[in-house]
């Protein structure tokens, strides 16, 4: 592996092109492998002294692989930390390389810049748009050759194909008696313009009580539904006009993900959110989607996971889109540094001792 070498994404000229290029033809690569999404992870991530330190791979002068790394500031356990990671909690995409020796070099890349930068925590994540077994075997053999362990969850899936008619029940009758009140529309490519940009805007800070990111992500949440890579379901109220909630539904490579979504709380009652999802449904079946990815689905209680009441009940509304289908989310983690171990393994047993009423 002594012919690998590596260029920072900012010293190659035609860098998005070249990344876009690789994301396309690559079957590991996802819609969170793209060059906007990164984009969107970048603003998102601003107020957290984000670095964007992904790189190409090349073996001599062919070009071998990327490798997305974003390492950001983390408040854990009442102190600054620098984790590598992507927004809100969410894993680095995989490395996307031609070879098992580029994919290697790309590990060992990854943690030698991550040390480097004072990082205390690497998270890596394996979810390709078409599950298959090869997924399994590969975070395996990552995490043996590398020194990882495994932090894998699941997912709800639906299958697109008949899913309307295999949802919930009570969905269906929701959706019969409210959905005449409002209007539906799909908006992606030119018809995603500022104002859209901004309704979900307002809609999202409204929902969440807040703005707990920077305005500009939502501009690069928008970007991705006008290049094409998602696009927005909105329900707009037929007797007052406003916007009463919007869906942003992720589409690539034939296989969608549940984005992002926001209520206006004075529609809550009126299962918005529920009509939201058979709108994108309805949408992703005329497009020949095959799965449509709803995270996260709760399991039993276990060391690592301890769901919370909020996070079952989330999970379950999902169930009754997906009617029992998941897959799992193959996610490798490594701690670099032996306070931030501690303070995790302490954190786990406050929340074990919690659990069993200790």
């Amino acid at each position: 592996m002594s012919g690998f070498t590596t260029k920072e994404v900012s010293e190659v000229p035609n860098a998005a092109a070249l990344w876009q290029g690789i994301v396309d033809a690559s079957p590991l690569a996802w819609f969170w492998h793209t060059w906007s999404w990164k984009a969107y992870t970048l603003a998102a991530c601003a107020p957290l002294s984000v670095q964007d330190r992904s790189f190409f791979i090349y073996d001599d002068d062919t070009l071998a692989g990327l490798c997305p790394l974003i390492l950001q500031r983390r408040l854990y356990g009442g102190k600054e930390w620098v984790d590598a990671a992507y927004y809100a909690g969410a894993l680095l995409p995989w490395p996307l390389t031609t070879t098992p020796e580029a994919e290697d070099f790309a590990f060992q890349e990854i943690e030698r810049r991550a040390r480097k930068a004072g990082a205390a925590h690497i998270g890596v994540q394996l979810i390709t748009p078409v599950a298959h077994e090869d997924e399994r075997m590969r975070a395996e053999r990552t995490a043996l050759a590398h020194g990882y362990i495994a932090a894998s969850g699941r997912s709800h899936v639906v299958e697109v194909p008949g899913a309307l008619a295999h949802a919930r029940e009570r969905f269906r009758r929701y959706d019969k008696k409210f959905s005449p009140l409002f209007d539906f529309d799909i908006l992606q490519g030119t018809a995603v313009d500022d104002i859209v940009e901004e309704e979900y805007f307002r809609l999202h800070v409204l929902d969440a009580g807040g703005q707990f990111r920077p305005r500009e992500s939502y501009a690069k949440q928008a970007d991705l539904a006008r290049k094409g890579e998602a696009f927005y379901v909105r329900a707009r109220h037929k007797e007052g006009g406003e916007a009463a909630g919007i869906l942003l539904v992720s589409l690539y490579k034939n296989s969608a993900f549940d984005n992002s979504v926001a209520i206006d709380p004075r529609f809550a009652k009126l299962y918005v959110g529920h009509m939201l999802r058979f709108r994108a449904l309805e949408e992703l079946e005329r497009r020949g989607a095959a799965g449509y990815g709803m995270p996260l689905l709760t399991e039993a209680p276990s060391f690592l996971r301890i769901p919370s009441q909020k996070q079952r009940g989330i999970s379950y509304f999902k169930e009754g889109f997906s009617r029992g289908g998941s897959r799992t989310i193959w996610s490798i983690e490594k701690f670099l540094d032996a306070e931030y171990l501690h303070l995790y393994l302490t954190e786990r047993e406050t929340a074990l001792a919690g659990y069993f009423e200790l």
